[in-house]
């Protein structure tokens, strides 16, 4: 089994996050505002052999600046997350370009929202700690064959959360909204591939 899918929490594919709402959110019967953050996390077994993981961060029409920075932050961290992945490349090359560009823009990242691998098992090694805080391996480094996720998760204030353990969803401490984007990663010989995305970088 995988760890993640065994954990009570996970029972559905989509998770459906809001503002404050790192990720594991879930529909609530909540109605957007004018000034939301929504963000949507797919994964799904895909014919039944490899899994597929997906995030995006949506804001409704009447976006603060303030929360469009933030979303185009999130954005901005995925891309120079995608940029340092390299064949024979190492984890700590993704984590400084990403928590570096985060941190210059008046951001954090939230510690506990890892970047993995992905295959038969929806996480596998390695994990990827964008934000160079939490304990793991990212001297990790990456061989061509290899797919991994790029998912920073940025947030105002200082990216501190904590798990409702009723529902298991992680919201920030002090409600500040968070953004972010995932995307899967292949890792080739000569290069990489993001997967549904024709020109990327």
């Amino acid at each position: 089994m995988d760890p993640f899918l065994d954990s009570p929490y996970f029972f559905s594919g989509i998770s459906i996050s809001v503002n404050e709402t790192a990720f594991h959110g879930f529909p609530k019967g909540y109605s957007l505002g004018k000034d939301d953050l929504i963000t949507v996390d797919i994964a799904c077994l895909y014919k039944g052999e490899v899994y597929i993981d997906r995030a995006w961060t949506f804001g409704t029409e009447c976006l603060s600046s303030k929360k469009h920075i933030l979303l185009e932050t999130a954005w901005g961290a995925a891309l120079r997350g995608i940029r340092a992945v390299k064949p024979y490349g190492n984890i700590n090359d993704i984590t400084e370009d990403v928590s570096g560009y985060v941190k210059s823009c008046g951001f954090s990242l939230v510690k506990e929202a890892q970047g993995h691998g992905i295959g038969v098992f929806l996480h596998e090694k390695p994990y990827i700690d964008f934000s160079g805080q939490a304990s793991g391996n990212n001297s990790s480094v990456l061989y061509p064959g290899q797919v991994i996720t790029i998912e920073p998760v940025v947030a105002f204030g200082n990216g501190k959360i904590k798990i409702n353990h009723d529902t298991g969803e992680a919201v920030t401490v002090r409600s500040e909204p968070t953004a972010h984007f995932e995307y899967m990663v292949f890792i080739e010989e000569e290069g990489i591939t993001i997967p549904g995305i024709d020109v990327f970088l």
